[in-house]
């Protein structure tokens, strides 16, 4: 299937990391939209929202006390079991974000699942944070380098993995709700933009999860909110006294930003984000 902006492109869905295909071809010539709804890659959006010059994402919260001293300046943020650590400036939550007045800083970040994801998508094309609150954006800029990526590939094709965190090396549903939103909200947006694309069996699947006969009564961020909040990534987070966190989650399109990874420290294994 070829169209207007070249040839098709495969949108498909890795509901957990090891689900991530390795082939060295393929990985070259894909485009990565790393979802980690509740909270990561929602928070992201909300760190370039407000201004953030860099993010640098490590693998895990010792990695990032390690890289600490390097980063002279960068407020240190992350997670372990939905709270911030007591020697961190700041947590993983969207809403304490929104209200944080840091334009210009550089952030040191990392989290349980969302950053672990974001470093299992290097070496191959492109990779976005994705979420809902950034739905339409992160889905335009997407397709834009899958389209650059199939054009000099001499019309090899190209394709766009959405790439669930997932939960302990297993499918997490509110990652799995979020990944169906962006296949169907690429294959929209292609269809405006006159780009073909092709749904694997993963991502035809994974659209089922919008099968609901109450979403159109209800309206789509108040039934993405309804359903993330019954999710165990949800109740963790409730738990500890961040349930407003869901609302920041569920918000659907409310951002133009698209956190991008723009490059990789090799030294103290960190990558690099800004808002594209």
């Amino acid at each position: 299937m070829t169209s207007a902006n070249g040839p098709a492109i495969t949108l498909s869905v890795a509901h957990y990391l090891d689900q991530i295909p390795q082939e060295p071809a393929r990985r070259a010539r894909t485009v990565y939209v790393v979802v980690d709804v509740i909270r990561a890659t929602t928070t992201l959006a909300v760190m370039c929202e407000r201004g953030v010059r860099r993010v640098y994402v490590a693998r895990d919260v010792n990695a990032a006390r390690a890289a600490r001293a390097a980063l002279a300046g960068a407020l240190v943020a992350g997670e372990v079991a939905a709270v911030a650590p007591p020697d961190f400036d700041h947590g993983n939550s969207p809403e304490e974000w929104g209200h944080l007045e840091v334009a210009g800083r550089a952030v040191l970040f990392s989290t349980t699942n969302g950053a672990r994801a974001l470093h299992a998508s290097r070496g191959g094309g492109a990779i976005f944070a994705g979420s809902l609150r950034n739905a339409t954006a992160v889905s335009q800029a997407a397709l834009a380098a899958a389209r650059r990526l199939a054009a000099a590939g001499g019309g090899a094709g190209a394709e766009v993995l959405i790439v669930c965190s997932g939960r302990d090396s297993q499918p997490s549903e509110d990652d799995s709700l979020c990944a169906a939103w962006l296949i169907a909200t690429l294959r929209d947006v292609a269809g405006r933009e006159e780009t073909a694309v092709a749904l694997d069996d993963a991502a035809a699947v994974a659209l089922g999860a919008l099968d609901a006969p109450e979403r159109a009564s209800l309206g789509a961020t108040r039934w993405l909110y309804g359903r993330l909040l019954a999710t165990r990534p949800a109740q963790d987070v409730l738990v500890v006294g961040l349930g407003a966190d869901i609302a920041w989650c569920a918000d659907l399109d409310a951002s133009q930003a698209v956190p991008t990874v723009t490059g990789y420290d090799p030294a103290r294994d960190l990558l690099i984000v800004e808002r594209s």
